[in-house]
This record gives C-alpha cells, sequence and structure tokens, in this order.
C-alpha cells in the first residue's frame, strides 16, 4: 500500500513540475510567429506526394531558430479526415538522414509531405487539422509556440499516364547534379520516399547513382522500406553495380531494417575484397545482424583485413556472435 501512495505522490509530483516548467516557458503568441500551412496545390491526383509548405512569418527583429525534424514530427501533431471519415496516423518515421535547422528572420518556408504522416489513399476532400508546439531557440533561450491551423486539400484519380509523368518531374530533379540546384534533388528524393509504393522503384532506382551521399542514402532508404520483391532486386542489383557508390547506405539499412534479404556470396566476396573500410565495417555490421550460416565465415576473412580497425570490428563481431550461440 505504502509502494502504491509512493508512485501516486511521485506521478502527481512530476506533473507539477512538468506544468509549472510548461508554465513558466517563454511563450510566442501569433503576433511575433506566426505559421501558414499552404499546400503546393489545391489539388493532387491519387498517389502522387502531397506537399504542405510551413511558412513561418517572423514579426519581430529578431531571428529565432527552429529545428523540425520531418521524419519524426513531434512538434506538430495532424488530424486528418477525409469526406467526413477520419484517416489513420501513421507511426513516427525513423530519422536516417540529416535535418538542418533553419534561422526564421522574416519568411521562411519548410516543406514536408503529408504521406508520411497519416494515408493519403483515399479520393475526395481532405480537411486538416494541425496542432503545433514548436521550441524555438533564440540566444540559448527556449522560447515555445503553441498554435492550432486548420488547411486542406482535393484528392482525384490520375488520368491515363499522368501519375508518371509527376513522378517522372521529381526524378528529374533527383538526376541533376547541378550543385546550385541540390536543394531540388534533396527534396525530391524526401518526396518520393514519403510515397512507399512500387510506383517509384523506378524513379529512387535512378537516385542510387546521385553525386551526393544524402540524396543517395534517402532513395535506398526509399527501397528498403518499400519492402517487395521487386525493390529487393533493385537493391540487390545496386550492391553488385561496380558504378553504384552507395553500396555502404544499402549495407547499413538492410542491416537496421531488413535482415532477410539473401545477398548472394559473390557480392559478399567483392565487398571483402574490394570495397572501402567505411563499406567494409557496414558489411560486419550487417553479417553481425542476420546471423546465417555463411555471416561466421566472411567475418574470419574480414578479420584478416588489411585495415587494423576492419579486422578489430570483425572479431568483436564474432566474439559477439560466439556469445549469443551459448
Amino acid at each position: 500500500m505504502k509502494t502504491i501512495k509512493k508512485l501516486i505522490f511521485g506521478s502527481f509530483l512530476i506533473y507539477i513540475l512538468l506544468f509549472n516548467a510548461y508554465a513558466n516557458a517563454n511563450h510566442l503568441t501569433d503576433k511575433q510567429i506566426r505559421i501558414n500551412y499552404l499546400t503546393a496545390k489545391e489539388e493532387f491526383v491519387l498517389g502522387e506526394p502531397v506537399k504542405l509548405n510551413l511558412k513561418f512569418v517572423n514579426k519581430t527583429k529578431e531571428p529565432y531558430h527552429v529545428y523540425i525534424d520531418k521524419f519524426n514530427l513531434p512538434s506538430i501533431k495532424f488530424k486528418a479526415n477525409v469526406n467526413g471519415k477520419n484517416v489513420p496516423l501513421l507511426m513516427p518515421k525513423e530519422r536516417l538522414g540529416i535535418v538542418p535547422g533553419n534561422t526564421i528572420i522574416s519568411n521562411t518556408i519548410i516543406s514536408l509531405y503529408l504521406n508520411n504522416y497519416f494515408e493519403v489513399n483515399n479520393t475526395g476532400i481532405y480537411n486538416i487539422t494541425a496542432i503545433a508546439n514548436i521550441e524555438f531557440d533564440q540566444e540559448n533561450e527556449k522560447f515555445l509556440l503553441v498554435s492550432t491551423n486548420k488547411f486542406g486539400f482535393k484528392l482525384r484519380n490520375a488520368t491515363t499516364n499522368e501519375l508518371d509523368n509527376i513522378l517522372q518531374k521529381y526524378t528529374t530533379k533527383i538526376e541533376s547534379h547541378n550543385s546550385h540546384k541540390l536543394k531540388e534533388s534533396f527534396d525530391a528524393a524526401e518526396a518520393l520516399l514519403s510515397l512507399n509504393s512500387s510506383n517509384v522503384i523506378k524513379h529512387l532506382e535512378r537516385g542510387l547513382y546521385h553525386t551526393h551521399g544524402f540524396v543517395k542514402s534517402r532513395c535506398a532508404y526509399g527501397l528498403v522500406k518499400i519492402n517487395n520483391n521487386a525493390a529487393d532486386q533493385v537493391l540487390l542489383k545496386a550492391l553488385s553495380d561496380k558504378n553504384c557508390k552507395c553500396k555502404m547506405a544499402i549495407m547499413g539499412m538492410l542491416s537496421y531494417k531488413r535482415k532477410n534479404i539473401k545477398i548472394p556470396d559473390s557480392v559478399m566476396m567483392n565487398f571483402i575484397t574490394n570495397s572501402s573500410v567505411h563499406t567494409k565495417m557496414s558489411v560486419i555490421s550487417y553479417l553481425y545482424n542476420i546471423k546465417n550460416t555463411n555471416s561466421v565465415q566472411f567475418l574470419h576473412l574480414l578479420s584478416k583485413d588489411s585495415d587494423i580497425n576492419v579486422c578489430q570490428e570483425a572479431e568483436l563481431a564474432l566474439k559477439q556472435f560466439s556469445h549469443t550461440e551459448h
């Protein structure tokens, strides 16, 4: 009984502390910073990325810094319905990639893809409520903006070839190696990734050959996440292609998300003998995580690598491997 009372008292104390922290926080109002929620279009077609632009309007003369983790969005909660019926929300995504902070000086736009946060797979009129609890920094001081906004868009069926033409525009942006258009390539990769659909496999495949690591890794993650045979074959093809420079990213993500993909022994041997140190490290992680019959054999080979760091990592994996078997 005493234990229960202590737990109740402890919970109550935590609640009081959190409430006081919230009450004492520096709060911003929409007279200082306002968020406008603007979809890129009023009407989208079924199967395309639904882009939302968050326009931060800073009415003060002071810059504020904000960090919006777009792949695991804790600071904005969406409530959505289509044609009057509630839309299921999706689980937050793992953040695999760079999510830069933004300094809000006057008008700053941060783009999201709503396909990441709730199901966008029924035609009709979508009505969205966005509840924001966003933290800003200014000279090491924290500020909180709490706001509720509503917006909407229409989703219709695509006409013949319309969806593929739309997706191809994203691929064109991904394929651009112009350093001045790198932000567009980032955005296009994120857009296609949000769909988690077989329709984007061929488009994401093109992104595996981009020169920038972030674009390549986002496209690789998109293919890993689709989780079907067609996407898996693209990944295996890339791992065997000497012109593909994102093998390390693919191996790392397979180790983390998709341990069931069988990588041919010939490809594994090529990694062990002809790849970079960083890729070999990803291979070691993959071998340890899948724990199949060939893992020990390949780890022994890596433990004799010319690089001391690879050797040590492989030996550590072998030791951990042996512990799990007993």
